[in-house]
């Protein structure tokens, strides 16, 4: 991407011209230096085990809940369930 594209690109932003020059030398900066953003290792470690860690918590309730419907389920009297499963055909 040369300063060009960087600019007609930039055009079409909504900025003030002030803050757009801005984005446009640190984009001329960062090309110029070859600095590419790089991922941290620590950091992507991290987001993965907080994701785990956030499924790992969600699952609990969902287990709970099952587990609550099935032993409600479970202590139907079969007379009723049978009644119930007649009114629903």
């Amino acid at each position: 991407m040369d300063g060009y594209e960087v600019k007609r690109v930039m055009d079409q932003v909504h900025i003030s011209a002030e803050m757009q020059e801005e984005v446009i030398m640190n984009v001329q900066d960062r090309m110029e230096s070859g600095k590419k953003r790089t991922w941290n290792v620590r950091r992507m470690a991290a987001t993965a085990a907080a994701f785990a860690l956030m499924a790992g918590l969600a699952g609990f309730p969902v287990r709970a809940f099952v587990g609550a419907v099935q032993e409600r389920m479970e202590s139907v009297p079969k007379a009723q369930m049978t009644e119930l499963n007649n009114m629903v055909q």
